[in-house]
């Protein structure tokens, strides 16, 4: 299971409510991500900047 823990900003953004999930365990090869709204890239289109727990890799993802 892919694990995405969404700031409050990221929320809003997406125009989802944030919601409490209960996880026993994740995916060894996905593992759990912290993600946040950047809207300074791009003239201002909405960009989400994924970042994984154990190894701090970073990804910008165009958001739809």
């Amino acid at each position: 299971m892919l694990v995405r823990r969404c700031t409050t900003r990221a929320f809003k953004k997406l125009g989802a409510k944030p919601q409490a999930v209960s996880v026993l365990h994740t995916d060894d090869n996905l593992g759990e991500w912290y993600v946040d709204a950047i809207d300074c890239l791009d003239d201002g289109d909405l960009m989400l900047a994924c970042m994984h727990t154990e190894s701090l890799f970073r990804a910008h993802v165009p958001c739809p």
